[in-house]
């Protein structure tokens, strides 16, 4: 083979190498297939369009928007220079999430949440804070907002708006968690009550137990079932109170703020 024919083929396979890169870090937009897998991070140079997911290991960039029904999932941080619309759209986090103005829209962070404009009907969770503040004043109008640390916004609701929910200093999965122990407490309760009822005590007396404790085996067993129920009665309360805890000393940091 000549030198000439050598750098030829050079050349030929160095452009392969360089569009494959291209395509894989400057999409123009996200539109081709339905759904894109990448390793490390994504520069999207367009819009991820309706329908389309894009998953990364890494960090996320979209110059443009994310529309309705999209879906994207980064390892790091996701930043959408434009909006995040469509309430089947969702856009997940491992780090930061950046993002012009979120609509109808589903954003979960590990991290913080920032917006440059304003959330309208959003779901938002953010494992640190989230901050809406525009150069004119965010503001959060519909939805629910939820932050670990800090919600810091301008504006809140409005007279047309059916309701906003902000929520600081509690995880979805935390409240979640507290009304299962709420029901479970209820039903220890009134399973108590049934069970001292038919041992025949108006309530729950240690020395009453320790005389039935000497009765019947029948009685006896009542007696164990007593115990048992009120153990985890005693149990259940323990475990909301220690979530109730946890949430009292994090809202002294995670209180909404008004910015001057």
């Amino acid at each position: 083979m000549t030198t000439r024919a050598r750098h030829r083929q050079m050349l030929s396979s160095a452009w392969s190498s360089a569009k494959t890169i291209l395509r894989r870090w400057y999409p123009s937009s996200i539109q081709r297939r339905r759904s894109q897998r990448f390793h490390g991070n994504v520069i999207v140079a367009g819009s991820v369009e309706a329908g389309f997911r894009v998953k990364a290991s890494g960090d996320i960039i979209i110059k443009g928007s994310v529309e309705a029904g999209s879906e994207i999932s980064a390892g790091g941080s996701v930043t959408v220079e434009q909006g995040i619309v469509g309430q089947e759209t969702s856009v997940k986090a491992g780090a930061v999430l950046n993002s012009k103005y979120a609509q109808d829209a589903r954003l979960e962070s590990a991290g913080d949440v920032n917006i440059a404009s304003y959330l309208h009907s959003a779901f938002v969770v953010a494992g640190g804070s989230v901050q809406v503040e525009g150069s004119g004043g965010g503001g959060i109008v519909g939805g629910e907002t939820w932050a670990k640390d800090s919600i810091r916004v301008c504006n809140v609701g409005s007279e047309g708006n059916s309701g906003t929910k902000l929520n600081a200093g509690l995880e979805p999965t935390q409240l979640s968690h507290l009304q299962e122990i709420r029901s479970a407490i209820r039903t220890a309760e009134d399973m108590l009550a049934r069970l001292l009822s038919t041992s025949g005590l108006e309530s729950f007396d240690e020395e009453e137990i320790d005389k039935l404790a000497g009765h019947s085996e029948s009685r006896q067993e009542a007696v164990k079932q007593v115990l048992a129920e009120a153990k985890q009665h005693n149990e259940l309360r323990d475990s909301k109170q220690g979530l109730h805890a946890d949430k009292h000393r994090m809202n002294f940091s995670a209180c909404l703020r008004r910015p001057n």
